[in-house]
């Protein structure tokens, strides 16, 4: 389950495999999460922002590799010279659906 205030984020999170998005903007989360839970909430909740960290949860028997590169995606491509408009429209994601990865 995925839940933001973007719709382009959410079906991002589609996508990469989430069953239910809830937009926190227009649903109220807390009830949503608790119908499709029967009642018993989320056994576990992760917060995530876009500050380039990554956690890895689990026991691993031995190394584990993340390949970073295969989860960067770009939805928008500027010139060096218009780095002040990338910087607009990202600041601006949840009209501009403008997305990065990590």
């Amino acid at each position: 389950m995925a839940i933001d205030l973007a719709d382009s984020r959410l079906q991002s999170a589609l996508e990469f495999g989430a069953d239910t998005t809830i937009n926190s903007g227009s649903e109220d989360a807390v009830a949503g999460i608790m119908e499709l839970t029967d009642g018993l909430g989320a056994d576990v909740a992760f917060e995530a922002v876009g500050v380039g960290r990554v956690a890895n949860i689990g026991v691993h028997g031995h190394s584990a590799t993340l390949h970073l590169e295969k989860l960067v995606f770009a939805t928008h491509r500027f010139t060096l010279g218009d780095t002040m408009a990338a910087y607009d429209t990202f600041a601006d994601a949840a009209n501009t659906h403008a997305q990065g990865r990590p």
